[in-house]
Formats: structure tokens, C-alpha cells, sequence
């Protein structure tokens, strides 16, 4: 039995939809965009890439790729019923084309939506099973494969093999000027320091980062990015330092008005007010968390917290 699930993003098109075919650069173009919109508003991916779908002349590898985005889109807004028919669209689509390497997007997706089902392990088998299809394509995909089994590595707690991939991949991202996965995989990198305790270089990491993710406008990056440090902080007992950047990730999402990650800031935050005697105001951290959408991870971590 195979399960369905997500993948990533966003975009904000400038480019006008046309009745002509999208040619490979174009279409290139559109890919960077997407990823690009999605590290601000997984909304906007959503809805963007809705449109291209509906409105632009795509060749049936182009719509599959694009589909492909959509139910990552889905997932990401958490929408897995949604994300799930889409994927059996993506399915369909890719029995019609003669390169049956794209099922690397429905493997890549499944592990994705498992992972927001917090079923980690089947997750993990899920990309395991994508990186045969990412290597008849391209090494870029057999990196990002690596880097997704990475997360995972990361909820399941094996923090070195989770380190050795991100540093990889990071370095990866650099040398291709892949300004989006450097700047995620950096975070991710921070935060499996975070769980080996290795707190000076996991801060060196993310300040490091900071002005780069301002620079591309990556605001959830930086959200992440300060979470983390808030984390780290909170580990070594530095509480009012870790409410500052706390109530800095929050001040940043509110600006935004984005809800993504605004669990994690809350949560956060509650943990260092508990942390220096002041219940009410961790209790009313908690209170103001809207529960609905909530994924079962988030519930997991709601009750953990309280």
C-alpha cells in the first residue's frame, strides 16, 4: 500500500502567461521562482502554481515537474487529501511519458507527506526508494534526496548522519549558487548541532547566515534561523537572550502576517517564560496558537509542551 505526500513551495510569477510553448529556459526560470516564493509564503506557491498549471502551454514533462510542485505545494499547506489526488494525477501523467525517471517526484512526495503524518521511518523508505529514479536524472536530485533523508535522520534523532549530509549538500549548494538550499540547509545543519550539543558552532553557522537570508528575502529561513538560535540559547540556560530572538521571529512572521512556523516561535517562547518562573505568560503563548490545520507533528509538540 503506498501512501502520498509533499513537497515545498511557492512562487510570485512576473513573467506573463503566454499561449506559446515555455521553452527549457523559461521554464528553468519558473522552477527558481517557485522555490524562491515558497521560501516567503507557501500560500502564494500554492496559488501560483495553480495558475501556471491552469493557464500556461506546458509539454507533458513540464506539466508533470509543475504537478509535481503542486502537491508539494498541497502538502506544505497542509492539505494532504488535496496533495494525495494530485499525486495520483502525477502518477497518471508520468505512465504517459516515455521517461519514467519522473516517478522520482511521486517517491520524493510520499516520503514527504509520511513525514507530516509523523510516520518518520516509512518516510525514510519512501525517499529511500526515490534515489534509484534521482540518479537516472540528476546528480542535483540525488543530493536533494540525500538532504530529505537528512531531515528525517533529524526527527529520528541520528544527528551525526543528519550533520555529515547537510554539510555536503550545503557545500553542494554554494558551488552551484543554489541560494535557497544553501540558506535552508545551513538551518538544518545548525540544528543537528543543536542535538549533538555542539552549541558554539551551530550559533556560528546561523548568525553567519542571517544578513544572507535577509539579503534574499528568505523571511520563514530567517524564522527558522532565529527559532533555532532561541533553542540554543534556551539549552544553555541564556533565557533572556532567547526570548529576545524569539520575540524577534515572531515580530518578523506578524510583519509578514505568515502563519508557517509560527507554532515553533510560540512554543519556543512559552518554554523560556516557563523557564524563568512566568507561567502566565507561558500559558498564554499556548492560548494563542490557532489549532486548526494543525498537522499531528504540531499536536505532538502542542502536548509535549504543555
Amino acid at each position: 500500500m503506498r501512501f502520498m505526500v509533499q513537497i515545498i513551495a511557492g512562487m510570485l510569477l512576473s513573467i506573463p502567461l503566454q499561449a506559446t510553448a515555455i521553452t527549457a529556459i523559461e521554464f528553468e526560470k519558473l522552477r527558481s521562482q517557485v522555490k524562491n516564493t515558497y521560501a516567503n509564503s507557501r500560500q502564494l506557491g500554492l496559488e501560483e502554481v495553480s495558475k501556471l498549471l491552469a493557464n500556461t502551454e506546458l509539454n507533458l514533462e513540464q506539466k508533470i515537474i509543475m504537478t509535481n510542485y503542486k502537491a508539494w505545494f498541497l502538502s506544505g499547506n497542509n492539505k494532504l487529501d488535496e496533495a494525495m489526488t494530485t499525486l495520483v494525477e502525477f502518477e497518471n501523467m508520468v505512465a504517459k511519458s516515455k521517461d519514467k525517471s519522473l516517478m522520482y517526484g511521486y517517491f520524493n512526495i510520499s516520503g514527504n507527506i509520511y513525514s507530516h503524518l509523523g510516520l518518520y521511518q516509512e518516510a525514510l523508505n519512501q525517499y529511500k526508494l526515490a534515489l534509484p529514479f534521482a540518479k537516472m536524472r540528476h546528480n542535483n536530485l540525488v543530493m536533494q534526496t540525500e538532504n530529505n533523508i537528512a531531515v528525517i535522520y533529524l526527527k529520528l534523532h541520528c544527528y551525526n548522519n543528519a550533520a555529515d549530509i547537510f554539510k555536503r549538500f550545503k557545500q553542494y549548494s554554494k558551488t552551484n549558487k543554489d541560494t535557497f538550499n544553501e540558506s535552508i540547509t545551513t538551518n538544518h545543519q545548525a540544528i543537528a548541532l543543536l542535538g549533538l550539543k555542539e552549541y558554539e558552532q551551530a550559533l556560528e553557522l546561523l548568525t553567519d547566515i542571517y544578513d544572507f537570508q535577509k539579503d534574499n528575502n528568505f523571511v520563514l529561513h530567517q524564522v527558522v534561523n532565529l527559532t533555532t538560535q532561541g533553542k540554543i540559547y534556551n539549552s544553555q540556560a541564556q533565557f533572556k537572550k532567547a526570548e529576545t530572538i524569539l520575540k524577534k521571529a515572531l515580530n518578523l512572521l506578524n510583519e509578514d502576517n505568515l502563519k508557517s512556523d509560527k507554532l515553533a516561535v510560540v512554543l519556543e517562547l512559552a518554554k523560556t517564560y516557563e523557564a524563568q518562573s512566568k507561567p502566565a505568560q507561558a500559558l498564554a503563548q499556548i492560548q494563542s496558537i490557532d489549532l486548526k490545520n494543525k498537522k499531528i507533528s504540531d499536536y505532538e509538540l502542542l502536548l509535549a509542551t504543555q
